[in-house]
């Protein structure tokens, strides 16, 4: 493995698999495209990384600082990011499938066209983030905090939001098809006619401020069944 450092920027070798990384600090570090599979990160100082296209499949980041780093199309399938600071990252198509992110911080991170299939997020805080067009089919989101988020196109299929906190986010065009929001806060979100709730479960959600009403008309102009209302 090759090493390199230049002064403004860091630079550490293509090939770090199973690397022993833990407390590592690797500010402003550019790691773009490097093997990091199975590597150990647990604690590490990754604040302002560059990671663009980097593998990080089963990596270990639980207790990591990713504050600003940039995670565009990185591979994240099956890693651990328990209690992880992702604060303003970016994690444009990041693949997040079969993650699992409890607890994690990621206020006003950009996770635009993110995979997040069967991505368990539990007492999540995303408060402001971007969930543009975001895949988030399967996912557990229970306790999680969207305040504000942006969630305009996601697909939020079968994905369970029980407890979650997701007060003036934008829903428009989402789909929420089977999805479980028992006691979800949904106070003042966005939800249009392109938003789809077929079978959705909304028992004792609060949806003070939410017009449903187009979201729950079918092509036919009947209304869409719930599961729970």
């Amino acid at each position: 493995m090759t090493n390199t450092t230049t002064p403004n920027n860091r630079t550490i070798g293509a090939n770090l698999r199973g690397a022993n990384l833990i407390g590592a600090t690797l500010t402003r570090t550019n790691l773009r495209g490097v093997d990091l599979t199975d590597a150990i990160l647990t604690g590490a100082d990754l604040a302002g990384a560059d990671l663009t296209g980097a593998t990080l499949t089963r990596a270990s980041l639980d207790g990591a600082n990713l504050t600003n780093a940039d995670l565009t199309h990185t591979d994240l399938t099956y890693a651990i990011l328990d209690g992880a600071n992702l604060d303003g990252a970016t994690l444009r198509r990041a693949d997040l499938a079969w993650a699992t992110a409890t607890y994690v911080r990621a206020w006003a991170a950009d996770l635009t066209h993110t995979r997040l299939a069967h991505t368990r997020l539990t007492g999540a805080i995303l408060v402001a983030a971007s969930l543009v067009g975001a895949t988030i089919t399967g996912a557990t989101l229970d306790g999680v905090t969207l305040d504000g988020a942006d969630l305009t196109d996601a697909d939020l299929t079968n994905s369970i939001l029980d407890g979650a906190r997701l007060v003036e986010v934008d829903l428009a065009g989402a789909s929420l098809r089977h999805a479980s929001l028992w006691r979800a806060n949904l106070w003042g979100a966005i939800i249009d006619a392109h938003t789809d709730m077929r079978h959705v479960d909304l028992t004792d959600a609060d949806l003070i401020g939410v017009d449903i009403t187009a979201a729950l008309r079918c092509g036919c102009g009947d209304m869409c069944d719930l599961a729970r209302f």
